[in-house]
């Protein structure tokens, strides 16, 4: 369901939107919290690609969702040492 929700908001607003990119960093969160890190990253980075275009660098949203895609990477770290 939450794909065919993502699709049609593309459709609707398109997909460099920053509702689409806010959806993407929503989307992040409880894939980081069931160990579907890939999926949070690749879902993270498309916000901040987003929001880098859109509002710049230094822009607190782009700022947030540079730190979520570090802790993205630094769970999948912590799971990857814990299950060795």
């Amino acid at each position: 369901w939450l794909c065919l929700f993502l699709y049609l908001f593309i459709r609707f607003h398109g997909s460099q939107s920053i509702t689409i990119a806010t959806i993407h960093h929503l989307l992040a969160n409880p894939l980081t919290h069931i160990g579907a890190f890939a999926e949070a990253k690749q879902n993270e980075r498309k916000a901040y690609n987003i929001y880098r275009t859109k509002f710049g660098p230094d822009h607190a949203r782009t700022v947030q969702s540079y730190k979520n895609m570090r802790y993205i990477t630094e769970k999948q770290v912590s799971y990857e040492q814990t299950m060795q």
